[in-house]
Parts: C-alpha cells; structure tokens; sequence
C-alpha cells in the first residue's frame, strides 16, 4: 500500500510541476512517414539478383540501434549523419548503452561505468539536436535488473532517470523508456520503475523489443500499465511476432526458428493509450551467437530472414 501511495504522490506531484508533459500531447508520430533507411543490411542484401523476397523487410521503416560500440567522440556525428538523411521523414533510434547490459555477458556489453554513460548520452542528444525524433531507451534495462546488486540497480534507475530528463529538454524529442514485455514483470511493478527513472518526463514505454508475443498481448498490458500509471503511451514492436512467441525455455528468445515477420509499422490513431506498431528489432539481424552456427548480435543472417518472411503475417 504505501508502494502504491508513493506512485500516487509521485503523479500528483509531475502533473501539477508539469501540466504539458509530453503525454499530454497529441500523438508525435501521427501526420510524419517513418523513414526507410536505404542503407539497412535487408536492403543491401534484396538489391541482390535472386532476392526480391527479402523486400518484405527491407521496403518497411525500421529503428537504427546506437549502442556502446561507437566511441562518444564519434556518436554525436554519428546519429546528425542518420537524423540528417532521413531528411523530413521521422526516424527511430534505440540508445543502447547502459553499463551491466545484458548482465555483462558477451562483447559490447554497455558503457564502462556511469560517468562513462552519461557522457555517452550527452553526446548522443547533441546528435540528435533541436528535431523530431523518436528514442527508444535501453531495451530491457528496467526489466531486467536481476543479475545486479542492489547497489548497481540503484545506479541502473538514476541513470535512466538522467538520460530521460537529457533527452527530454527538447520536446521535439518524443522518449519511449523500455518496459520489457507482458511476460516479464506484473503491470504495478512496471509502473513503480517507470515513475522512479522520470517517466512523466517522457512520451511513454515501449514493449516486446526483439521480443515474439502477439500484439493484442502487448496492447492488454500496455494499457494496465497506462491505468495504473493515470498517464502516458506505448508502441509495440511487431517486428518478429506474426507467428506468435516460440515455446517457453532457456534461450527461447534467442534466433528462435518458425517465427514470422508481424504486421509492418503503423501509427495508432483516436483515443488508445497505444501510439504506434514499430520494426523496433531489425529482422533477419542476428540476437546473437547462442548456439553453435549462429552469427554474432546484429549480423545479418540470410537462413534466418528467409524464414520470417515465409511466415509473415499478412494484413486481413
């Protein structure tokens, strides 16, 4: 009880310091085309001869992926070059740089400590400058905080807390804090985590990033979240959902094979809480090298494109 009269307080407090957060706001993706980036591993690979069907994927605007591999000195040129091409078209990027990510396995594995990350989100908001984009922040670190100390999870909520309140100065900027998915955490636990790292700053929350369920799944939890929070919005990455999420087990959502592509991105017009469907995850770029053959995070695999286009779910 006093978990949900804190989130209470917190709310009345953010409401009445800002009466134009930005969820208050009419739709920041409605009236703009997303922008397809022509030079996206899928479309490279179905320019080809003998691959037209892997135009399935890279005819549709997808989210570009920023993360702790591209040095801070080069990451402000980095996304002005990729905002700067996508020209009037509205563009999505991922922030991907949180330290422990992944809980620190594998290569990459975030931003060295949390001086290093705020500098890292400095520069890539200085990137972006005074225009209209669409930020999705650290897929699944708010979620997923259970191989982390009490002290590293403490350190994880106010660096998350820091890059919503940087990336928000201009409100231009329409910030969507990564929930996780319906599967990972109870609806009042999200909504907890997101009041602690600023959320009535931001536009709202993303869900099933690189993840399988079905988006009448997502939009259910979206909106109990939205309910229990009393503001803000969702989009939903239907990138690799057509078919559905594969069978539960250990590594289940790595590459998992008989997937499909879901139904292309869309924005969400009238009164839902949900503001659009997203490629957030590019398809056909590897999760990562979970098992023997399997290519490392981010490359392109052919075998595994081919089978989310065969399976693609089609508009009714």
């Amino acid at each position: 009880m006093r978990a949900r009269a804190l989130i209470g307080l917190l709310l009345l407090a953010a409401c009445f310091a800002l009466p134009d957060h930005p969820a208050a706001q009419p739709n920041p993706l409605a009236g703009y085309a997303l922008y397809v980036d022509p030079g996206a591993q899928s479309a490279a690979a179905a320019r080809e001869p003998g691959q037209e069907p892997l135009r399935a994927i890279a005819v549709e605007p997808t989210a570009r992926w920023f993360d702790s591999a591209i040095p801070a000195d080069r990451l402000s040129a980095a996304v002005d070059d990729y905002v700067s091409a996508a020209g009037p078209a509205l563009t999505v990027l991922v922030a991907y740089a949180i330290p422990h990510r992944d809980c620190g396995t594998g290569p990459g594995t975030g931003a060295a400590d949390a001086g290093a990350y705020r500098h890292w989100i400095d520069r890539f908001a200085t990137g972006i400058g005074h225009r209209h984009t669409v930020v999705v922040l650290e897929p699944d670190a708010l979620a997923h905080t259970s191989c982390l100390t009490p002290e590293q999870a403490a350190e994880r909520t106010r660096l998350l807390a820091y890059a919503v309140d940087r990336l928000t100065v201009d409100p231009r900027v329409a910030v969507y804090v990564d929930g996780g998915n319906s599967h990972w955490l109870p609806a009042d636990e999200l909504a907890r985590r997101l009041v602690a790292v600023h959320a009535w700053r931001a536009r709202g929350f993303s869900l099933n990033v690189a993840n399988f369920y079905r988006t009448e799944t997502e939009r259910a939890y979206g909106d109990a979240v939205v309910a229990r929070l009393g503001f803000g919005h969702y989009i939903v990455d239907t990138s690799r959902n057509g078919t559905g999420p594969p069978p539960e087990g250990p590594g289940s959502w790595c590459n998992p094979w008989e997937r499909g592509l879901g139904l292309p991105p869309s924005i969400v017009t009238g009164s839902t809480p949900a503001d659009a469907d997203l490629w957030i995850k590019r398809p056909g770029e590897s999760d990562g090298s979970c098992a023997p053959g399997q290519p490392s995070a981010g490359t392109w695999w052919p075998a595994y494109a081919y089978d989310l286009v065969k399976r693609r779910e089609l508009p009714g």
